[in-house]
This record gives C-alpha cells, sequence and structure tokens, in this order.
C-alpha cells in the first residue's frame, strides 16, 4: 500500500497546481482502498482469536470453508495496478 501511495501522491503532486489540491485529490483517491485492506485485515485476523474449546474446535472445522472466500478478497485487492493508471480509482 506505500509504494502505491507513493505513486499515486506523484502522479498527483505533478498534475495538481497546489501541494493542498495534490493531497485532497491524493486522499479522495486512495481513502477508500486503504480502508478496504484494512477491513479485510481485521476479517482475517479475527477468524483466528477462537477462545475455549468448543470455539476452537467449530473454527477448525468451519475454516477450509472460509479460508477460499478470503483468498478470493485478497485477490480482487491485490489485482489492481497502481503502476497503469495511478490516477485512476480501482476497479471493484
Amino acid at each position: 500500500m506505500a509504494l502505491e501511495d507513493a505513486l499515486v501522491l506523484a502522479a498527483c503532486l505533478a498534475t495538481e497546481p497546489t501541494p493542498i489540491a495534490a493531497f485532497r485529490r491524493f486522499e479522495s483517491l486512495r481513502r477508500k482502498r486503504v480502508e478496504e485492506a484494512v477491513a479485510l485485515g481485521r476479517q482475517g485476523g479475527q477468524q483466528k482469536k477462537a477462545q475455549g474449546w468448543l470455539a476452537l474446535r467449530l473454527r477448525d472445522l468451519m475454516l477450509p470453508l472460509f479460508v477460499p472466500l478470503g483468498q478470493k478478497a485478497q485477490e480482487r485487492m491485490f489485482r489492481f495496478r497502481i503502476d497503469r493508471d495511478p490516477l485512476a480509482q480501482p476497479v471493484q
């Protein structure tokens, strides 16, 4: 995400007339993607916090069903190529 941010920020600074306008555009371009990445990370971490023997057993039984879903979400997140057009919104 940091490398993507650097590319987008550089493009914004190159195309906008003032740094303030560049940072506003940068935030509008990046906020949604960063929030989605944070949410995806939290979602993946919460599945691993089972407490008690019953919760552990249920988690272990359900995990094979949910791992492919998480993998697809990650593939969608990382399919986006910022180097092709840094000023474009990612298509979901």
